[in-house]
């Protein structure tokens, strides 16, 4: 036999006697499919798992949206609350202030109203004992109010003499409303006389500050008209509504300025020297004092 001959028998030899005919091939190829079967049922567990939790997460989430958004829907319906569309409010030195939400036909009061008598007289005075309040220099000074050109009060607490908006206007109202009534009131103010001339111009400063306020707030419920009964003389159509508002919590308001009243007549700081506010750019308070009577 030649040498190639030779090398090439006995590398085929050598090929089919390296590994015995009855090995442990087969049982390897089971142990592999028991190990890939092992691992893809793993795999498909943590998937599983993996995908379960992803859905509690996503379902959790869109409750708590769905139940906010319905929560906050009903809130709107029911005008618990409002949001206010624009700037961020102005600061006000009352703390926390709230809104609630009244039918517009309620809240008249029997002894505001009508005609001049001693219940009348005490309701009103009573409503506007706590106009004149006091602030701290800081609280001039957030209100954008000069606290070097503004009365001083001339007590051991210090301060200065305020008045929130709202007790303003209302002290304007009471004085429209006394001076309707000027025979019961001012039954000695002549027509034409300096006192006169004083309070009527006093008057047309309340007229335009309360036409603003009223603008400003703008009330938007709805009202409507009615026919007036059979039995009453003048045939002319009468309003009526029975739509709801939003309006400032009173009791918290009343309460702060109750708490900070310096009473209608206080002791204040007089200046040295008289300062010449016609070259300031400020309008007038009318705030003068408050007649009880």
């Amino acid at each position: 036999m030649s040498d190639n001959n030779q090398a090439s028998y006995s590398k085929l030899l050598e090929k089919s006697t390296s590994k015995p005919f009855h090995d442990d091939s087969d049982t390897a190829s089971v142990s592999d499919e028991a190990s890939f079967q092992h691992e893809r049922f793993v795999t498909l567990t943590h998937n599983s798992w993996e995908k379960r939790l992803w859905t509690a997460l996503l379902a959790t989430v869109a409750v708590v949206y769905t139940c906010g958004s319905l929560a906050f829907m009903v809130t709107m319906y029911r005008g618990g609350q409002y949001q206010i569309r624009g700037p961020d409010p102005p600061y006000t030195p009352v703390p926390d202030v709230r809104y609630v939400v009244v039918n517009s036909a309620d809240g008249y009061d029997e002894d505001l109203q009508g005609f001049p008598s001693k219940a009348h007289d005490k309701a009103w005075l009573e409503l506007v004992t706590p106009a004149l309040s006091r602030a701290s220099h800081k609280e001039m000074e957030l209100g954008r109010e000069d606290p070097e050109h503004s009365v001083a009060v001339g007590d051991e607490n210090g301060g200065y003499m305020v008045s929130l908006g709202v007790y303003h206007e209302l002290h304007c109202l009471r004085r429209l409303k006394m001076y309707l009534h000027k025979e019961h009131y001012y039954p000695k103010l002549a027509p034409g006389t300096d006192e006169d001339t004083y309070e009527l111009n006093h008057l047309n400063h309340c007229l335009e500050a309360i036409r603003l306020s009223l603008m400003c707030a703008g009330n938007t419920a709805l009202y409507s008209f009615q026919w007036p009964n059979s039995n009453e003389k003048v045939r002319k159509p009468k309003t009526k509504t029975n739509s709801q508002r939003t309006c400032v919590d009173w009791e918290g308001v009343e309460s702060w300025a109750v708490n900070r009243s310096i009473g209608l007549n206080p002791t204040l700081e007089r200046p040295v020297v008289e300062v010449d506010h016609s070259k300031m750019d400020h309008s007038k308070m009318g705030h003068d004092q408050e007649k009880s009577g």
